[in-house]
């Protein structure tokens, strides 16, 4: 794990290092080429050039991460087996990347957008070279996963789940790739033949897609801790769901318990009614019995 996390690390380092060159655009170019934005001279172009370059070994780091995958997965590698062997997972990323930004120092010049390097197709050739790695690897670890799931599906389906979850984990891991670096690869290759300022609506996602690399890795990185905080919700939803409608209930059994409970003010009224009809009733029978007597009296 810490292998890892020093990987995403020195990945991120360099991801910023050519995220900064991008952000940059046409400010470092020559004033001379007449560029929208042009301040620079050709000493700040060939700098932006060289950092936008070097920002490629986060493309290799990517791949030195797809052969940690494949170690620990496919071939059981622990982390102390790991540790022995640190310095190969980043020494040649890192080579190559600084071997062909040295090189390219001649080649950089304006490229419409940014300054990079001018050269034709060679400058891209590890870029190319690290997504198919990337992709090989990654279908390397899908196809084991799915073989040894294959003998576990039939007793049990949790084989099957953990295949489909590895399997999505690669698309995305590999997606990062795709997303970032086929535009880039593209435009470079479109500029090298002159086609690409036909193409506005290309150059301008292009440009907006490179720089996003480390966005992307985030994204693939902290995907299975949401998934999985996800899946605990919902499993504790059914739960929550029937401690609240316990909860109601025993509310609904007070309210209506209440509700049966006489109401001392009303019964009083109903009381003070009832002596009230009572002795109007007396009072109607005495006076009836008077009436009775002072008639017999007056027959008599």
């Amino acid at each position: 794990r810490r292998l890892l996390n020093h990987m995403l690390s020195t990945l991120s380092v360099f991801d910023v290092m050519g995220s900064i060159a991008y952000a940059f655009t046409t400010l470092p170019t020559p004033e001379s080429d007449y560029i929208y934005g042009s301040r620079g001279n050709d000493a700040t172009c060939t700098t932006q050039g060289f950092f936008i370059q070097i920002g490629t070994v986060a493309c290799f780091l990517n791949v030195s991460l797809a052969v940690n995958y494949l170690l620990s997965i496919k071939h059981g590698w622990k982390d102390e087996k790991m540790k022995t062997k640190r310095l190969w997972f980043f020494i040649p990323p890192i080579a190559v990347g600084l071997l062909f930004a040295f090189v390219g120092i001649p080649f950089y010049d304006n490229m419409m957008l940014w300054c990079n390097n001018s050269a034709r197709y060679w400058p891209e050739v590890p870029v190319i070279v690290s997504i198919i790695m990337a992709t090989v690897i990654m279908g390397d670890v899908c196809y084991h996963v799915y073989k040894k799931t294959r003998i576990t599906r039939r007793y049990s389906s949790r084989g099957s789940r953990l295949s489909l979850s590895v399997f999505r984990q690669a698309c995305w891991f590999t997606g990062a790739f795709y997303i970032t670096w086929l535009p880039y690869l593209a435009l470079q290759y479109m500029w090298s033949s002159g086609q690409a300022l036909t193409h506005y609506g290309f150059i301008l996602y292009a440009a907006t897609s490179v720089p996003l690399q480390g966005f992307w890795n985030f994204v693939v990185y902290v995907r299975p801790r949401y998934m999985k905080d996800q899946v605990e919700v919902i499993a504790a939803l059914p739960s929550r769901v029937t401690q609240r409608l316990s909860i109601v209930q025993r509310r609904n059994d007070i309210v209506s318990a209440c509700s049966r409970v006489p109401n001392l003010e009303v019964l009083q009224e109903e009381a003070d009614l009832e002596d009230e009809e009572e002795g109007k009733r007396r009072a109607t029978g005495r006076r009836t019995s008077v009436a009775t007597t002072k008639s017999s009296h007056a027959g008599e």
